[in-house]
């Protein structure tokens, strides 16, 4: 049973973050309070789940952040804690982040100090090149920091079908080395955009969208009620086909039952 998720494509417009909200909210369902993290040069998930989330802004001196040994005791020596502790983590990498996360922990010797077979990695691609070939180092450097961590691939066709990269040199080589690893590869579902990104401005999170009635949308953003309600069966569709696709990756023992109401988010 995996209970540490690290989500990561260093190619951005995957749908990390979204990915990232969507698996919160589902761990919360079944066991709370999460723990959650991310990685960014846009932090999204403060957005949603306001201060429970540890943010971590990719300013311009980036690089030198994690550089000295200060700035690693705050970015990443805490990951050591949350590794090992019971409470689900969910950890959010944007682009170009993957290779400091492999450096540090390289350095740390996380692959002997913190149990791999926990920690499963998420690793959204689309019909990009750029993401593919980002991929595909990701599941090959992994196999050294997180040994036994299970990997799943998560082919989106947002920019069209991930599979008509086919015969491009970058896709055959992506796929013989998701072979040669064993890892898993599926499929999630495409979120409509009409309405969504107006709401997620706001702060509105899936669960709230999802219970939502058209005219909860129309007072909040001034849209018509046909756009509210277009938005709310897009998201309601989305979440369940969400579900249907990873709810058995992302299942957790019932340790402890989720309350009713807000998910808890701690950081």
């Amino acid at each position: 049973m995996h209970s540490k998720f690290i989500i990561t494509n260093d190619k951005g417009g995957v749908g990390k973050s979204t990915l990232a909200q969507f698996v919160i909210l589902h761990l919360s369902r079944q066991v709370r309070p999460i723990r959650a993290v991310e990685y960014d040069r846009q932090p999204k998930l403060r957005r949603f789940f306001g201060d429970g989330v540890v943010s971590h802004s990719i300013g311009p001196e980036w690089e030198r952040q994690f550089a000295d040994s200060a700035s690693l005791a705050t970015f990443w020596d805490p990951l050591v804690k949350w590794f090992q502790v019971e409470r689900p983590l969910v950890v959010d990498f944007g682009a170009q982040v993957w290779d400091y996360f492999r450096a540090w922990g390289e350095a740390a010797m996380f692959s002997e100090i913190v149990d791999s077979r926990r920690v499963c990695l998420l690793i959204p691609v689309t019909a990009d090149a750029e993401a593919v070939v980002a991929a595909q180092r990701i599941v090959e450097s992994s196999a050294a920091i997180l040994p036994h961590a299970r990997r799943v691939v998560l082919f989106c066709d947002k920019d069209g079908e991930v599979d008509m990269l086919k015969g491009l040199p970058e896709y055959e080589a992506f796929r013989a080395t998701l072979a040669r690893h064993g890892v898993e590869v599926r499929r999630i579902p495409v979120l409509s955009r009409e309405g969504y990104p107006m709401l997620a401005g706001r702060g509105w999170r899936f669960d709230k969208i999802y219970t939502a009635k058209p005219i909860d949308v129309v007072r909040a953003t001034g849209a018509s009620l046909m756009v509210g309600g277009r938005t709310i069966t897009a998201v309601r569709g989305w979440v369940d086909a969400m579900t249907g696709a990873l709810g058995d990756v992302l299942a957790q023992p019932r340790v402890e039952a989720a309350a009713a109401g807000s998910p808890a988010v701690v950081g």
